[in-house]
């Protein structure tokens, strides 16, 4: 009896990994920011009897955090041109990041081009 048990287990594993080969028990989940951060302080006011039976009054945020695709990103020097019409030098930064374009700056030809520098994201 415990060979055909010990068989029958056997037997049902092969039968599953041959029928499900590509079966996959993970969730795919794309994440999708929203507009506003996420909430770093909770308004924690101790709320009398009223406010506070089944629930009526919702939590409310205090302070929002600030999302880092807002802030600044590093633009850094691509190449000097000197422009043949007014004489200035152009300093042509790339953009760190996803779809940005180059930043183009007109400098004095006496002055040099700063290696990199913070700039705005678009």
């Amino acid at each position: 009896m415990k060979f055909y048990e010990l068989f029958m287990k056997k037997f049902f594993f092969v039968i599953l990994i041959f029928l499900f080969p590509n079966f996959v028990f993970g969730e795919g989940r794309t994440y999708t920011g929203s507009s506003e951060g996420h909430c770093t302080e909770w308004a924690n006011k101790l709320l009398k009897w009223p406010q506070t039976s089944v629930g009526r009054e919702k939590s409310k945020c205090r302070i929002r955090a600030k999302k880092h695709s807002d802030g600044p990103v590093t633009c850094r020097l691509k190449q000097v041109k000197i422009d043949k019409e007014t004489g200035m030098k152009m300093c042509i930064y790339y953009r760190q990041g996803w779809k940005t374009s180059d930043k183009t700056v007109s400098i004095s030809p006496s002055l040099k081009c700063q290696r990199s520098y913070d700039c705005k994201r678009y």
